[in-house]
């Protein structure tokens, strides 16, 4: 009996991203039969387009994580590329510009996490919390408080407020930057080793690998990815707010740990860490549909992503006594 429950915890750790597809699919229809909107695809559509910027942190929160390591500071890096992202095209009119502005402040502060955390050992969690001070402030002290507004002729404003063939665009996103991550990490060997530093560090430093170097590769295409993320915010928004990241930090470390990457490290899946945040951008959704207190949201978020992390502890457990 308890070897049957060990293949069965094994088999669910091991298809995480199918079964969170199947509970979506099973909360998809209860909502649908209990509430009159669900289905509407205006409703549908604004799930997609709110989950969007959580998939995309999620995908470089994915590289972190699964390398070992840990990234509190991904929302602020969002909101300073998003302010900066608009006050470089407000001033040149240059979408390229805008682009790389805003990529180059996430390389810039998840360098900054990568190299603080291991050329100088310094604890990973609270150095992306310094950063993420640094980041939030400089964005409070150049807008003063206030949102930079963006015209409606840049690329940001079409990807994040126009449609293609009755499709926001601003969902065209997603598969793009899930197909790049999953690819980078998965299929490469630059992925594998990234993860093998993520799920023994002294056996990879042991074969020949340059962990420290791998560190801080993935905290910096984690910050790339958070770059990324704030120049489609400030589309998606319609303006820079040096508030705008919010709660989304926790929501992509929430989405990438229910996705199926373990907070030990190794084994990364970044199409699990997109139906991790579908599937919680749905839970969000439903309380809305019913009329739930907002504030009681985050709670619910906190306590799935308790479950999940619970879940994957015992599972892993039961994979090991297995072997």
């Amino acid at each position: 009996m308890k070897g049957k429950k060990a293949n069965l915890l094994a088999w669910i750790l091991d298809r995480r991203a199918l079964s969170l597809a199947i509970l979506i699919l099973t909360l998809a229809i209860i909502m649908s039969l209990t509430t009159t909107t669900f289905l509407k695809s205006e409703n549908l559509f604004n799930i997609f387009k709110q989950a969007t910027i959580t998939i995309i942190l999620a995908t470089g929160m994915t590289f972190i994580i699964s390398g070992g390591g840990i990234d509190l500071s991904v929302a602020n890096i969002m909101s300073l590329s998003c302010v900066m992202t608009c006050i470089v095209y407000n001033a040149t009119h240059s979408d390229i510009l805008s682009i790389l502005t805003g990529a180059c402040i996430g390389i810039a502060a998840g360098i900054a996490n990568g190299v603080l955390a291991t050329h100088f050992e310094l604890p990973p969690f609270i150095v992306s919390m310094g950063v993420s001070n640094v980041c939030g402030g400089l964005a409070l002290v150049i807008t003063k408080g206030f949102p930079v507004l963006v015209n409606d002729q840049s690329l940001m404003y079409k990807i994040g407020q126009k449609s293609t063939l009755g499709i926001p665009n601003l969902i065209f996103m997603i598969p793009i930057f899930v197909a790049i991550g999953q690819f980078v990490l998965r299929e490469t060997v630059l992925g594998s080793r990234m993860q093998a530093v993520g799920g023994n560090a002294t056996a990879a430093a042991l074969s020949g690998l340059n962990v420290k170097f791998m560190k801080v590769l993935t905290t910096t295409i984690g910050g790339l990815f958070a770059g990324i993320s704030g120049y489609l915010l400030a589309g998606r928004l319609n303006s820079g707010s040096p508030s705008s990241g919010g709660t989304l930090g926790m929501d992509a470390i929430c989405a990438t740990v229910v996705g199926g990457t373990s907070m030990m490290g190794g084994g990364g899946d970044v199409v699990g860490s997109m139906v991790g945040a579908i599937l919680m951008q749905i839970i969000k959704n439903g309380l809305t549909q019913y009329e739930v207190n907002m504030y009681w949201q985050t709670a619910v978020i906190g306590v799935v992503l308790i479950a999940v992390c619970a879940i994957d502890v015992i599972a892993r457990k039961a994979s090991t006594l297995k072997k």
